[in-house]
Parts: structure tokens; sequence; C-alpha cells
């Protein structure tokens, strides 16, 4: 998973670290926080919603529909996924940032988020962020709510949290 390959990376061993993440980047803090708290030193997490309404429903939907056109029906058919990763990209983006942010940085440093999504990611490793992060049910284990709710019930709290 995600969280494992976050802890297997070294980064925990060494030090308590401070981790700051942002939508998709804060849920995975999240849940990384929520399984080794005692690893944090601070976790600072912002647009990351408690639940979610039927317009991100709609989104998050069409995210994994994206995903799923770069898997091969067959051995012979489908690209590596980089026509999926790069409409997912697109997509985020868009569905991510305003009009108006999106007109100031322009066309081309746009294009090149987008090529560093295709080319930092693969569609599995996508999809499975998206499936561990982004639950269906509100109440599931991976919930912004019930992984928040571990993190300061657990025994080795996040150092300086006052819950």
């Amino acid at each position: 998973s995600v969280v494992e390959a976050a802890y297997d990376s070294g980064l925990f061993r060494e030090r308590l670290v401070d981790v700051a993440g942002f939508s998709l980047g804060g849920r995975i803090a999240l849940a990384t926080a929520s399984i080794y708290p005692h690893l944090f030193r601070r976790l600072h997490i912002t647009g990351v919603g408690a639940a979610r309404d039927d317009y991100a429903k709609v989104i998050l939907e069409s995210w994994k529909d994206i995903l799923m056109q770069g898997r091969p029906i067959d051995a012979e058919g489908g690209d590596d996924g980089e026509t999926a990763l790069r409409s997912f990209g697109w997509s985020t983006i868009l569905a991510t940032y305003s009009r108006e942010f999106v007109a100031a940085m322009g066309a081309t440093k746009i294009r090149t988020w987008v090529d560093g999504i295709v080319n930092q990611n693969t569609m599995e490793g996508i999809s499975a962020l998206l499936e561990q992060t982004h639950g269906e049910v509100e109440i599931d284990e991976w919930s912004p709510l019930l992984m928040a709710r571990r993190i300061c019930q657990s025994q080795g709290n996040i150092a300086g949290s006052n819950r």
C-alpha cells in the first residue's frame, strides 16, 4: 500500500518527521499517520474533507473511469496507461484549481505538471491511491474522520498534538 511504501522508504527511521499534505497528499499523510503516529512530530493537512458531497463524488467517479480506460482488455490491447494517466492529470488539475489559477500558471506550466503525473506515476499506483484514500463509504477505516480519531486515540500521539 501507499502507507507501507512511505514507511519502507526509510524516511521515518532516522527521526520524527513533519509532514504537510494537501488534498490527495493530505489523505495519504493522514493514512500514514493513522498507522504510524509515533513516527510523526507534526502533521498539517488541508483540503481533506471529512465528507464528500455529490459534486465531489461525481468527480471521483470520473477519475476512476478515466483510469479504467488504460487497463488492457487483453494481452494485445491497450497502452501502458499513459493515455489514462494524462487524462487523469488534466482532469484532476481542472477539478482542483480555479480558472483564475490555471490561467495565471499558463498552459505551458500546467502541461509540465501533467507530464510529471505521467512520468512519476503508474496507472495501477494512482488507482490504488484513489481506492485506499477515497473509500466509497464514509465510515470505512480510511475515512478522514476515523483516521484522525485513530491518531488522537493512539498511545504514540503525534508529538506536540493537543488532540
